[in-house]
């Protein structure tokens, strides 16, 4: 059993009680959605990106305890590092790229 879509801060979150994992989670666009269904079709019905039958593409997953998820500070404060951790993660990923990958672009 899935809960309902929450959203905390820029990002979507659902928590699967019967794993007891929060996913992070985001809605697949209508390209996602065709290409997964073309992937489907020559690959004897294999997903190429998990797609659930809501449309939502589960991008990571932590294990956290029901009471937490139920304990409205406890999940917004789990959430609320969660967020800060992915943001930091997203901008040293960006900073490498200008560092290595941008200048081998702009010198072609």
């Amino acid at each position: 059993m899935k809960n309902q879509i929450y959203k905390r801060g820029k990002r979507t979150f659902r928590y699967d009680f019967e794993n007891a994992i929060v996913e992070y989670i985001d809605k697949a666009d209508a390209e996602m959605i065709k290409e997964d269904n073309e992937w489907k079709a020559s690959h004897n019905g294999a997903s190429l990106f998990g797609i659930d039958e809501d449309g939502y593409i589960t991008l990571d997953g932590a294990g956290l305890r029901r009471a937490n998820w139920k304990d409205k500070e406890l999940r917004d404060l789990y959430l609320d590092e969660w967020n800060a951790e992915l943001d930091e993660e997203a901008a040293y990923q960006a900073y490498l790229f200008e560092k290595y990958e941008l200048p081998l672009y702009q010198n072609k």
